[in-house]
Formats: C-alpha cells, structure tokens, sequence
C-alpha cells in the first residue's frame, strides 16, 4: 500500500483500490514498520484514530498495591498510555514510567535483523529490570517479542524481565474489570495473532469488553485469523496481505446486524483493518478495546469520582 514517503514534510500516499490519495483525505496510513523509522507513520496512527473512531461521533451522534509499568514505546502516547494508566488505576493498579524504554525490537525482528533487535532488547531489560511488579503492553506485536526476551537473549535478566510482561488486558481481566457506564454499541472482537496465537491470550480482552454495561459483544466468522497485517507482512507483500484482509472485511460487510465498532489490541492490525473498512466505504469504526472500557469509565463518572 505504501507508496511514498516523503521525509521533508511527513505525507504520506497510500493506495487504495489503485487510487493515490493523500492519507487526510483517506483518514489511514499504512503500517510503514522500521523501513521508514517510525514517526511518520505513528502521526499517521494518530491522525487515523482521530479521524476515523471518534466515539462521540459513532455512538449515539493483580489487584491493590500491585504495581504496573506502562512500556510506551508505541505512540500516541499522549491518548492510549494515558488510557491505560486511568483504566488501570481506576482498577486498583499503581502506574509508573521508566525513562530511556526504547522500541521493543519487534520488527526488526520480524526484517530479520537479529543484532538490532538484540541490542534493543538489552537496552530495555536495562531500564525495565525491577522496575514494576508487571510491565504492561498495549501492543500485542510488542507484547509478543518482550515475553521472549529471554529466549531472544538468553540471559537470565531478560527472562527475569520477560516473566513480567503483561497484556493491558490481562492485567484489567485480573482486576474484574469494573464496571463503567453505559456504552450501548454493536463490537465485534477481532484477535491479534500476536496475542491469540503468540501469546496465548484469549479470554481476558473479551472480560474487559463484556465489562462495558450496554456493550453488544459479537465474535463473528474467521475473528481468530489473520487481518493480513502481521508485522511488517503488508509491506513487504502487499498483495497477499490485501487478500487476507478481503475475506474479514466480506465477514464485517454481510454481518447482521453490522458491527459499529471492529475492536482489538495491536496497531497493525487497527491500520490494517481500518484501511480495509475505510476502503470498502463501510461506516465501521475501529478501537483498541482499551479505549471502549475508558469511555465507560468517562460515562460513569468513575474518574470525577477518583478525582474527587
């Protein structure tokens, strides 16, 4: 899908349906990974989540002193970290940052560039090693890589840190979730290979949803398989990737009734199939489930009660 990259002014074109369109006027961008470094693409994630779930616009119009370490290196951190640690706290989690976290090495490893993964990793076992009873992904991709650290390694440090890692929704499925306000929505869950299949992660995102009061949960066809994004899969193979991706969005077309939100936890996978549905011209929206539980948190009034 990538076809430029224009570094002295950040745009960039994407091809959908083989027409170029600016990625404002398509409201997506695509999952660049390491080629391009990273930052054009992440304010394009940030744009992309902006633009097309904007829950205001779709819907109508271990637990106590346990102490969690949000691993940020995924922008926009201004908007999911931030979710994370209210959503975390609000379920009796202390959140705490560590400086100098660096990428997780995920895709580097998936390029195959073994020594620069390696010497992210290091970097990161250096500044994460005790810092937290659990360090906390919201990346199923990263999520992945960091719990095998230590056989990435081999070093004791790194499986001592690895041992650590948790989805965020691992740890708010331990927790209860609690329950927030009422978010009356048609989602439908679409698993992260990554955390399905990698990590072995199944049934904790769907507590977290089946948290949200009002929320209609659906798990439709095929949701255990593959957008077609995997890593860095849609760029180097575009074509087989758009195939994989045509078959979901057939699933989300001719479902009845139509889910109004696509909801799972990696952002490839929120790009890859946000793209999809924005090229199929489909009204679906797509979010993290992390960010459904926060704005029934929001509705409920749980943070203004927190504050207070």
């Amino acid at each position: 899908m990538l076809q430029k990259f224009d570094s002295r002014n950040r745009d960039l074109i994407v091809n959908i349906n083989g027409r170029l369109v600016h990625r404002e006027q398509a409201g997506v961008s695509p999952f660049d990974s390491a080629v391009q470094g990273g930052d054009a693409v992440w304010e394009g994630l940030r744009l992309y989540c902006g633009r097309i779930f904007r829950l205001e616009q779709h819907l109508d119009r271990l637990v106590g002193s346990a102490k969690a370490l949000a691993f940020s290196d995924i922008p926009p951190r201004e908007r999911i970290v931030e979710e994370i640690r209210r959503t975390l706290e609000a379920n009796g989690y202390e959140v705490v940052s560590v400086a100098d976290q660096a990428c997780c090495g995920a895709l580097h490893e998936h390029a195959g560039d073994r020594p620069a993964a390696e010497a992210l990793a290091r970097s990161n076992v250096a500044s994460l090693e005790g810092a937290a009873d659990y360090i906390v992904v919201n990346s199923a991709g990263c999520g992945a890589l960091l719990k095998d650290y230590g056989h990435l390694l081999g070093e004791d440090s790194a499986r001592r840190t690895a041992a650590k890692v948790r989805d965020v929704s691992e740890l708010l499925a331990a927790a209860g979730p609690r329950h927030g306000g009422e978010l009356p929505v048609e989602v439908a869950y679409d698993a992260p290979c990554h955390l399905q299949h990698a990590q072995g992660v199944q049934d904790a995102p769907l507590a977290v949803l089946r948290a949200i009061p009002g929320l209609r949960l659906r798990i439709l066809p095929g949701s255990d398989k593959c957008c077609g994004s995997a890593g860095i899969y849609s760029v180097l193979q575009p074509d087989m990737a758009r195939s994989v991706l045509e078959d979901k969005i057939d699933v989300f077309r001719t479902a009845a009734p139509r889910p109004r939100i696509v909801a799972t936890g990696n952002p490839g996978c929120l790009m890859q199939i946000g793209a999809g549905l924005r090229a199929a011209d489909l009204d679906i929206a797509v979010a993290h489930p992390v960010e459904l539980l926060d704005e029934s948190y929001r509705r409920g009034g749980m943070y203004e009660r927190r504050e207070e």
